[in-house]
């Protein structure tokens, strides 16, 4: 697990956000739909996700305890309440549901096993689903 300070991130992560608003226009939101990001850290592209499908599931999905924490804090200020959290790597991750979008915005490169991260994304991306991921230049 990668350790990163949560509040120095959330507080520097601006050229990330930046390059997330960008990223979350490509994934064509349906209102409805479940919608995974991985690699969430402290929640604030997730959140925004959640804005632009206020009937459907997120799931942000993080393996560091102190990112998910302090998504949680960012949450609870913004009013969502259509975003679940979960303290796990994405190759750990077993959901129950299939989804219709899955997101990343500069988490997929810290990934070694790069067979079994793809492995496991069209495992759980639905029958014409569609995933969205930038990678850091």
């Amino acid at each position: 697990m990668l350790e990163f300070d949560a509040d120095f991130y959330d507080s520097q992560a601006n050229v990330q956000f930046r390059l997330g608003m960008k990223t979350i226009k490509e994934l064509n939101i349906q209102d409805g739909e479940t919608i995974l990001d991985i690699g969430c850290g402290t929640g604030r592209l997730t959140i925004e996700i959640a804005k632009k499908n206020l009937s459907g599931i997120i799931i942000g999905l993080d393996n560091n305890p102190d990112m998910i924490a302090k998504a949680k804090e960012n949450i609870k200020r913004s009013d969502i309440t259509n975003i679940q959290l979960v303290t796990k790597g994405i190759l750990d991750y077993e959901p129950k549901i299939q989804f219709h979008a899955i997101f990343s915005n500069s988490a997929l490169h810290w990934i070694q096993k790069t067979r079994d991260l793809y492995q496991k994304i069209f495992t759980i991306l639905a029958p014409g689903g569609r995933l969205v991921a930038k990678y850091p230049q």
